[in-house]
């Protein structure tokens, strides 16, 4: 989670900050530019549930930050009059990269943990996620800073920005280490529970208790029948000299 968010969430401070310093776009025109990547991550998010469900959370995220890291590579190259159109649809493709990348990771992740260790959990990834952003935020800031140093021009400053989503890229290049990992934690834990359901040990020792089971209720019911018919018999063996004695 903490490299995902860094590489995920770090770059988000760029956007806004090309937009106007190089651009000189307004307010409401940045937000309405960065809108596109909120749209392709809405657009992401049920599809990636649906496979989440189905494969799992680790093949989705590896493919959402496979995907987030490609869709950044557009902005290193970006220039000082680069158009505003090639520019929305890289950032609509980089939102269903975060889209996929981000909330599979955070379904794997809880789905790994026991009941008992939710509320334990819960706080610790949103730290970690928190802290993970904060951090690739304040390095962003420092790269695009120095890469800013000297640069006087619009084409100077944009291809300081440059420089700064380089190293968002390959932020989101080292997400994808993560995201192996999980795939493959995955599919251990996949193998090992099919090999302990087809293993035939556990049918053999199941099937015992089960006989052992029926065979006692069996037992029991054959026992209760006697003890019943003896007392009954014995009542009318007492019974009957009684009344002859009566009689």
């Amino acid at each position: 989670m903490f490299c995902l968010a860094a590489a995920l969430f770090g770059a988000m401070i760029l956007l806004p900050l090309y937009w106007q310093e190089v651009r000189h776009q307004s307010l409401i025109a940045t937000g309405l530019l960065v809108a596109p990547q909120g749209l392709g991550g809405a657009l992401a998010l049920p599809f990636a549930g649906k496979l989440s469900d189905r494969l799992g959370g680790g093949p989705p995220a590896l493919f959402g930050v496979t995907l987030c890291a490609a869709a950044t590579i557009p902005f290193g190259l970006i220039g000082a009059h680069t158009p505003i159109l090639w520019l929305s649809v890289a950032m609509f493709v980089r939102g269903i990269g975060i889209g996929f990348g981000f909330m599979p990771a955070m379904t794997a992740a809880f789905a790994s943990l026991q009941r008992s260790e939710l509320p334990d959990a819960t706080p610790q990834l949103n730290v970690f996620q928190r802290v993970g952003g904060s951090i690739g935020t304040a390095l962003l800031a420092v790269v695009l800073q120095r890469a800013l140093a000297g640069a006087h021009t619009p084409t100077a400053q944009a291809a300081a920005y440059g420089t700064a989503f380089w190293a968002s890229a390959a932020l989101a290049a080292l997400a994808i280490i993560p995201c192996i990992l999980l795939v493959r934690a995955e599919r251990a834990a996949r193998a090992a529970t099919a090999a302990q359901l087809a293993s035939p040990t556990t049918s053999s020792q199941r099937r015992p208790r089960r006989e052992r089971r029926a065979g006692g209720r069996h037992r029991r019911g054959h026992r209760v029948t006697p003890v019943r018919s003896t007392w009954s018999s014995g009542v009318a063996s007492e019974a009957a000299p009684g009344k002859v004695r009566s009689s």
